[in-house]
């Protein structure tokens, strides 16, 4: 077996992705810029909007960079999964599954991946493995407690906001 080969493959495949859909909504490789990400936040109801808007580009661009290098064990999936999760439910959802009308198979496909890596690891073919990086399970849980409390946090912003909206109409 290639695992480690393979599992690299696959870090940098995924993280890289994440990294460049990131790095378009700060206006780089084509994409739209900040301006139009805080324009999406308002659309799908997430406020504050530029709040959000950097935490989604920080999980993009951030998440997709470690994933890719390996560095910090799951932190970086992590954030990867979470983005993928508020994505499905809030932008891809009403489109259905597929993705070419806007569904939630490619966000599904990815946060699957970068849930793949976080409980697996990183591999031998990583930066934490070049540098004898590990990090205990309290740390791990602790993160991803965070994490879950982020994706908690932007629906709940969604689900005030919508009701603001509710009442002012």
């Amino acid at each position: 077996m290639y695992v480690d080969p393979g599992l690299a493959i696959l870090r940098v495949v995924v993280g890289g992705v994440v990294m460049a859909h990131g790095l378009q909504k700060l206006g780089f490789l084509g994409g739209a810029g900040p301006t139009s990400t805080i324009g999406m936040m308002g659309r799908i109801s997430v406020k504050p909007e530029p709040l959000w808007a950097a935490v989604l580009v920080a999980a993009e661009v951030g998440g997709g960079a470690l994933t890719a290098l390996g560095f910090l064990g799951p932190v970086g999936p992590s954030l990867i999964v979470a983005d993928m999760i508020v994505a499905a439910a809030t932008v891809h959802w009403p489109n259905g599954f597929w993705n070419h009308r806007g569904g939630i198979e490619y966000s599904l496909t990815l946060g699957t991946a970068a849930l793949s890596i976080a409980l697996i690891g990183n591999g031998a073919w990583s930066i934490d493995r070049l540098i004898g990086l590990t990090m205990p399970d309290w740390l791990i849980q602790g993160w991803i407690a965070i994490v879950i409390l982020g994706v908690v946090l932007a629906f709940v912003s969604r689900t005030t906001a919508e009701a603001d909206q509710g009442q002012a109409a």
